[in-house]
């Protein structure tokens, strides 16, 4: 989408003041908070106002703006934010995201995540296409943004939260086929579950390494092997396994939280903890 008045000016350069000036320049990603990717009125600053000054004194019967309001799980979620689009997905009684989050800055892996402005991500491999593919890599502290209560949005969009240790047994226990979120299978430390991981998982070899153990991806979740940055400020283990943040440190005021995962080849779930400036995955679920 986009909209059908004229523009007051030559967005694309071309020459010629018509419709492709629009067509051309409008974000659609963005939505209704975005703007126009060139100085449509000439001002020497990209941003809103070119929108708001074009846009509106032109508009017409005709026109409209991209939506990015949520209304059904199973909906593309828009990141207002930055206009990336998310898929979604019900499963059992929560709404996830079947993507992993990509929001912010990329730097570099020897650099640590701080507390300022801008959100900040590390890419494997220092390279934005790979988070384009599986989402960024965050400091728990930097993905929570810098608020430790269990559950807090966090870097999510609005509407949707970091999950507890507890949401995440709900999920486990809706896809395994063995073992109920009641079970006391997902207390504790260890590869976990019977085959909750094989639901998890995107099925195939795309992403995953060899043998990719039984992975359906029944549950439509679509855990991608991502990999993480550790303490010595290296990437590991992209094609081998998912580590995915819980918004749990192990005990109040730890160095610690808890992290869930997936494995190229078993169909078991992992919880372990890691040191806070780990960098991991990021998966939102509904509020």
């Amino acid at each position: 989408g986009g909209f059908f008045g004229m523009i007051g000016g030559n967005a694309n350069g071309d020459g010629i003041i018509n419709e492709n000036d629009g067509s051309e320049y409008w974000y659609q990603e963005v939505g209704q908070n975005g703007y126009l990717q060139s100085d449509a009125n000439l001002d020497t600053q990209v941003d809103n106002r070119d929108k708001n000054d074009v846009w509106f004194p032109n508009r017409g019967k005709s026109e409209f703006l991209p939506q990015t309001g949520f209304n059904n799980c199973g909906d593309v979620l828009i990141d207002d934010r930055d206009g990336k689009a998310y898929n979604t997905i019900q499963i059992g009684d929560q709404c996830w995201m079947a993507q992993n989050l990509n929001v912010g800055n990329i730097i570099p892996v020897d650099t640590d995540q701080t507390d300022n402005p801008e959100i900040e991500k590390y890419c494997y491999d220092d390279s934005e296409a790979n988070c384009d593919t599986f989402g960024g890599l965050y400091q728990w502290n930097e993905m929570m943004a810098y608020n430790s209560t269990p559950g807090s949005t966090g870097i999510c969009p609005d509407g949707w939260h970091v999950p507890t240790t507890g949401e995440w047994n709900t999920l486990l226990g809706t896809v395994d086929t063995q073992y109920d979120a009641t079970s006391g299978e997902w207390q504790g430390e260890g590869w976990q579950g019977y085959d909750a991981g094989a639901h998890l998982k995107e099925a195939g070899l795309n992403h995953w390494d060899e043998p990719n153990l039984n992975a359906t991806n029944s549950s439509g979740f679509t855990d991608l092997p991502s990999g993480g940055r550790i303490l010595n400020a290296t990437y590991y283990a992209i094609g081998l396994e998912s580590s995915i943040w819980t918004s749990n440190k192990t005990t109040p005021g730890s160095n610690d939280a808890w992290r869930r995962g997936c494995k190229f080849n078993t169909m078991e779930v992992s919880l372990y903890y890691a040191n806070l400036n780990y960098g991991f995955s990021v998966r939102c679920v509904k509020d």
